[in-house]
C-alpha cells in the first residue's frame, strides 16, 4: 500500500504537537481522527494536576510548504473563506499550528476576526515566529482558555442571513445590534458605500471613475455580485452597477455598526465616517435611501461605454 511523504509529514506534525502539549504545556492532547472537517485535535488545560474542562481546537499544518511566505514577524498562512467561517463560528477558540518537522518546532496563531486580513480570493493571517508551542505558550493559551468565546458571523453567508433578517426594502434601516456585517476588503466596502452615496440608480464604471475616482476591480465586483449586494448589467452599450436590496441593507447595517478591529487605515476612516452619517440619519429619522436619493440626475449622464 502506498503511503506518500505528504501523509508521513502530516502524521509527524500531529505527533510533534502531541509531544509539545504534553511535555511543555503539560496539558492534555486529544486527536480527532474521525470525521475531521477542520479541527485536527482538542487540547485541554490542566492546572495543579487537574483537568479544567477548558478546551481549545487545533488545526495542524505540517511541512516546509507552510513556511514559504515569510514576513518580518512570521509566516503568512492563506486560506479559503469556508475554513475561516468554520473556525470563527466554532464553539471553542481555534489555534492554527504550523509545524516545522525538520527542526522539530511548532508555531501557533489564534484564529480570530481581528487577526485576519481578507484578500480578493480568500484571507490570510500571520503566524508569529515568537509564538512557539513550548513552555512560553502556557500563559497566552491559558488566557485564551479563560476568555469567553465570541462567535463571529460567517464571512461568506452572514450577508445573506443579515439581509433576510433586516428587510427586503431599501428604505428600512437595520436596527438589530446582534447582526454584524462581515469583514470585507476595503475596495469592496468603498464600492458599496460609493454606490449608496449615488442613490437609487445605476452608475457606470466610467462615472464611478471620473466622478469619484473609484476603480472597482473585476474580482471585487464579481465578489459583490456573488454576495447579492450589487447588480451588474448592460444598459445599451454601457455596463452599469447598482445596489440590490441586500446591498442597501448592508449599507444601513454598516452605518454606525461597531466594527471589528481593522488592519487598514482606509477601513478605519470609512468606519469613522459611517458612524457620523448614522448619527445624522437617526437624529433626523432618515434612511440611507432618503439621504442619498438623486431623483433629478439624468440617466443619460452615464457617459460613453467603458
Amino acid at each position: 500500500m502506498h503511503f506518500d511523504q505528504r501523509q508521513l509529514t502530516a502524521r509527524l506534525g500531529v505527533a510533534l504537537v502531541d509531544q509539545f502539549v504534553h511535555e511543555h504545556l503539560q496539558w492534555i492532547f486529544r486527536e480527532q481522527p474521525v470525521s475531521d472537517v477542520g479541527i485536527d485535535a482538542l487540547i485541554e488545560q490542566r492546572v495543579s494536576r487537574r483537568a479544567t474542562g477548558r478546551l481549545i481546537g487545533v488545526q495542524i499544518k505540517s511541512g516546509s510548504s507552510w513556511f514559504r511566505e515569510r514576513t518580518p514577524d512570521g509566516w503568512v498562512y492563506r486560506g479559503n473563506p469556508e475554513h475561516l467561517d468554520y473556525w470563527l463560528g466554532f464553539e471553542l477558540s481555534v489555534l492554527l499550528v504550523l509545524v516545522d518537522v525538520d527542526n522539530k518546532v511548532a508555531y501557533w496563531g489564534h484564529i480570530e476576526a481581528g487577526q485576519v486580513d481578507l484578500t480578493s480570493d480568500g484571507w490570510k493571517i500571520v503566524i508569529p515566529d515568537r509564538q512557539r508551542l513550548d513552555t512560553t505558550a502556557r500563559g497566552p493559551l491559558s488566557a485564551i482558555c479563560a476568555r469567553r468565546r465570541q462567535l463571529a458571523r460567517p464571512i461568506v453567508s452572514s450577508l445573506q442571513d443579515q439581509a433576510q433578517a433586516t428587510t427586503t426594502s431599501a428604505a428600512t434601516p437595520s436596527t438589530s445590534p446582534s447582526l454584524k456585517n462581515p469583514l470585507l476588503p476595503a475596495g469592496q466596502r468603498m464600492a458599496l458605500l460609493t454606490l449608496m452615496s449615488i442613490g437609487k440608480r445605476p452608475a457606470s464604471n466610467r462615472e464611478l471613475r471620473d466622478r469619484f475616482g473609484l476603480t472597482i476591480r473585476p474580482q471585487d465586483r464579481n465578489a459583490l455580485v456573488r454576495l447579492g449586494l450589487i447588480d451588474v448589467h448592460r444598459s445599451g452599450p454601457r455596463l452599469v452597477l447598482e445596489l440590490t436590496d441586500r446591498g442597501w441593507a448592508w449599507c444601513a447595517q454598516e452605518l454606525g455598526a461597531t466594527q471589528e478591529p481593522r488592519l487598514s487605515n482606509t477601513n478605519a476612516t470609512l468606519s469613522a465616517l459611517s458612524i457620523g452619517v448614522d448619527r445624522y440619519l437617526r437624529r433626523n429619522m432618515l434612511t440611507p435611501a432618503d439621504l442619498f436619493a438623486d431623483d433629478d440626475w439624468r440617466r443619460d449622464e452615464f457617459g460613453p461605454s467603458d
